[in-house]
């Protein structure tokens, strides 16, 4: 999807609209230094809203302005790659690798040149093991 500068998993944006969340500080540097728009799934677009909605009602309000605003660019993933996530899924099946991250992974690998912005170190370091893919992971 041309225009992206990143690629977006849940946790960093939840971070950074949710000032209670642990990650706040660095999620707010991130986006800061890492300008839009961001590339995500619309997997990941249900995770944002579902995690903000549970910290304070109709926050999830100010991602779909992000979406309106042309700030996050969502890709869907059904039924026309339902193979590929499915691919990565069973591949870190391990790992009990959740859809969202699985197009966060397929979104990586169409779009090897941006940058991967994810909380997720403990799973997003062995996706991308061994591999030149850029990744923005919070401090271990």
């Amino acid at each position: 999807m041309s225009g992206a500068k990143a690629i977006l998993d849940t946790g960093p944006l939840v971070a950074l609209l949710n000032a209670r969340d642990s990650l706040h500080a660095w999620a707010k540097e991130v986006f800061e230094t890492m300008r839009g728009p961001y590339l995500t799934s619309e997997a990941n677009i249900t995770e944002m809203c579902l995690l903000l909605e549970a910290a304070q009602p109709r926050s999830s309000l100010r991602v779909m302005q992000m979406l309106a605003d042309g700030l996050l660019l969502a890709e869907p993933f059904l039924p026309g790659r339902l193979a590929e996530v499915r691919a990565v899924m069973e591949r870190y099946r391990y790992r009990s690798v959740d859809f969202a991250d699985g197009c966060v992974v397929c979104l990586s690998n169409r779009e090897r040149r941006l940058t991967v912005i994810s909380a997720d170190r403990k799973d997003f370091t062995v996706y991308f093991r061994g591999s030149n893919r850029r990744l923005c992971l919070p401090p271990s």
